[in-house]
């Protein structure tokens, strides 16, 4: 044997559902034609994190640690590698245009990039996030054995999060910058907490699932009505009140129809080879398609969002088959 390998559970729904949170990120993005599917495509991220948290728990030791130490090199390597990819075309559009578009004049920009990220491109402030998250969960949990105060730790986040975002207007605050409540503390940890929460007592939620569907989803949409006067006085940010139960329930409703999608299933398909790729590439088709319509050639935005959505599957699938095609 020439190394151990974690493999995770393959489930049909839980890939559709991460392709469905894909289109949701690309559409935020890219195109704000509802209000209503805009803010459901704000669940996008807190669902990928429950994802991770979900795949993550191991029992009453709440994770492996060789497969926690594996995911966060894996991730850093992505992280390196995708922000010098966008370093790249910085570059290219520098020398076609003669201005970097990005400002690298201090040492906070460093400093931003390392402990928040985003500064560079800014989806990949989630890669950054995912692994303080884990560095987080494992001080948390094996370094200062605490483990039991999860449920405070999430409450004390999940809390913040909605003072400094989606309610700060309720307590006078001025949010100069979205990174405040866009990152590991705020959203990371909270979310990968209830991924492991639905995991440990799924058994329980799917027997409730019936109900905790339809309250949470009304729920859901009476704070979208709410979030129209809240908008007015600046309240943003990814998550609302309801956030956490419909996140239990949607989660819970694709566990209880693990298998209802046929691998062949173009969701399915698309969640478990190109759900990350979307992610961390969609914006670099989304600057390329922008500096199309400033050179008159008029994308809609419907357009836009189907190119950012499609372009990195073609990408990542054509890469693929040449590498294959290469070690034959």
């Amino acid at each position: 044997m020439k190394g151990f390998t974690i493999r995770r559970e393959a489930i049909s729904s839980i890939y559709a559902l991460k392709a469905i949170c894909a289109a949701g990120v690309v559409y935020l993005h890219c195109w704000h034609s509802n209000e209503y599917i805009f803010l459901f495509s704000k669940l996008a991220v807190p669902i990928f994190f429950a994802i991770s948290g979900y795949f993550l728990f191991d029992g009453e030791s709440y994770f492996n640690d060789q497969k926690l130490f594996r995911t966060i090199l894996k991730t850093t390597k992505l992280i390196l590698f995708t922000n010098l990819l966008y370093l790249i075309y910085n570059c290219i559009i520098w020398l076609f245009t003669g201005v970097f578009p990005i400002k690298i004049d201090s040492p906070i920009f460093f400093l931003t990039w390392l402990f928040i990220g985003g500064n560079i491109a800014p989806p990949l402030w989630y890669l950054n996030a995912y692994v303080e998250t884990l560095i987080a969960l494992y001080i948390i949990i094996r370094i200062a054995k605490i483990g039991q105060l999860l449920p405070l730790i999430f409450l004390i986040c999940y809390l913040g999060a909605l003072i400094l975002g989606r309610y700060s207007y309720l307590f006078h605050l001025f949010i100069p910058k979205d990174w405040i409540y866009t990152n590991f503390l705020f959203l990371g940890i909270p979310f990968v907490t209830i991924g492991m929460f639905i995991k440990k007592y799924e058994f329980l939620l799917q027997r409730i699932n019936h109900i905790l569907v339809p309250i949470s989803l009304i729920g859901f949409i009476l704070e979208i009505h709410l979030y129209k006067h809240i908008a007015s006085y600046g309240g943003y940010g990814y998550i609302a009140i309801s956030s956490v139960p419909l996140i239990i329930a949607i989660l819970t409703l694709c566990l209880r129809y693990k298998n209802c999608l046929r691998d062949s299933n173009i969701l399915v398909i698309i969640g478990k080879k190109y759900s990350l790729q979307i992610y961390i590439l969609h914006f670099l088709f989304l600057q390329i398609c922008l500096s199309l319509n400033k050179q008159h050639v008029k994308l809609s935005s419907f357009l836009i969002f189907i190119l950012c959505y499609t372009m990195p599957i073609i990408i990542t699938y054509t890469y693929k088959q040449l590498k294959i095609n290469i070690h034959k």
